[in-house]
């Protein structure tokens, strides 16, 4: 399937979920604050736009990206709800859970191993043999079992379901719900929703445009149920490498790429995670498709401004640009005045960030 720069989505706004009230949970947790809201204007000025706002997640719970509200909501869920870290871990014991299980390409993975740390599990994460190997080891460094997966993201997310099934103290907590059987995908989905409830609350007037980062697409999918209850446009950017929302929206069926590769690794996604594909084929009004070389071009753009963001992170960033300048993106310009992207993580490949940003 050959796609073009847009693939825009002709379903009408329906059935799309609103977000979920997650905000309590996290500031409760140690080592909570909101992560800080940039306004931009010099960069707006450029653009002719009137303001252009981005979340920094490059910090958040002491990690270099947003995973973790995901990851806590949902393991949280899972053990059936605590009042705070401790109920949570006796509800661990007495439900029989010691280990927990994943797949990541980076983020989701080291974000399902602090919280293991954090309630005394074990954790073993799959990752894919192109993950980067500072992302294994930050990933190790939570104390958890790294296992290389010689295949995609999807292989891996089988083989944490695989390894789960066959222990009865362990659970899978993957954030891509390949199949809809699983309601851990929907919990991620619900723990992301604080991430725009605090910039709902940061914001000093609404936005009409949110852009937003598509992987297997659950964080794109709190985006959208936050944008559709606030009358906000959401438009999605993705790379070409792995632009398996934009087919899938496309075909208006989810799609799964035979291959996918591209240097936005923690969106480097073959198949849309079931749990979140009725939000954006309800909500997604359009995916502009990405070069990799936009993201890098992204990160440089940030780091001029003071904002540190890995390839993935600055992929909103490199949509919004490709939105305001790109010629062909000018259907979807319309009523776009001030405009919300999300930085979602730092530079959690240093090497690589120093080799495109310089420093």
């Amino acid at each position: 399937m050959t796609l073009g720069r847009i693939v825009t989505n002709s379903t009408a706004l329906a059935d799309v979920p609103a977000p979920a009230d997650t905000l309590a949970f996290h500031a409760a947790l140690p080592g909570y604050a909101a992560s800080p809201l940039h306004e931009l204007p010099t960069l707006a000025a450029e653009l002719g736009l009137d303001a252009v706002y981005v979340k920094d997640e490059s910090s958040r719970f002491g990690l270099p990206a947003f995973k973790f509200l995901g990851a806590s909501w949902a393991i949280a869920r899972m053990l059936g709800g605590g009042a705070d870290l401790d109920d949570l871990a006796r509800r661990a014991w007495t439900l029989g859970v010691r280990r927990l299980t994943t797949a990541t390409d980076g983020n989701h993975g080291r974000a399902v191993a602090h919280m293991a740390r954090l309630l005394g599990l074990e954790a073993t994460i799959y990752v894919p043999a192109t993950c980067a190997p500072a992302r294994m080891e930050a990933i190790a460094g939570e104390g958890a079992d790294v296992v290389t997966v010689a295949a995609g993201y999807d292989a891996a997310v089988r083989a944490s379901i695989a390894d789960a099934a066959a222990d009865p103290s362990a659970r899978a907590a993957n954030d891509a719900d390949l199949d809809g059987t699983s309601p851990f995908g929907e919990w991620v989905i619900e723990g992301y929703g604080t991430l725009f409830a605090e910039a709902a609350a940061q914001l000093d007037a609404p936005v009409d445009v949110l852009v937003l980062q598509l992987g297997v697409g659950a964080f794109a999918a709190a985006g959208v149920r936050w944008a559709v209850a606030g009358g906000v446009r959401a438009i999605g950017s993705e790379p070409r490498g792995a632009a398996c929302i934009a087919a899938s929206l496309h075909a208006g069926v989810p799609v799964t790429l035979a291959t996918s590769h591209t240097t936005m690794a923690c969106l480097d996604a073959e198949s849309p995670s079931a749990a979140g594909w009725s939000t954006l084929k309800h909500g997604m009004e359009a995916v502009i498709v990405l070069e990799d070389a936009e993201s890098d071009e992204a990160m440089r753009g940030l780091a001029a401004l003071g904002i540190e963001s890995g390839e993935s992170g600055a992929a909103g960033f490199a949509g919004l640009v490709a939105l305001i300048t790109d010629p062909s993106c000018a259907s979807l310009r319309r009523q776009a005045r001030r405009v919300l992207v999300i930085s979602t993580e730092g530079a959690t490949d240093p090497r690589r960030y120093a080799e495109v940003v310089g420093r």
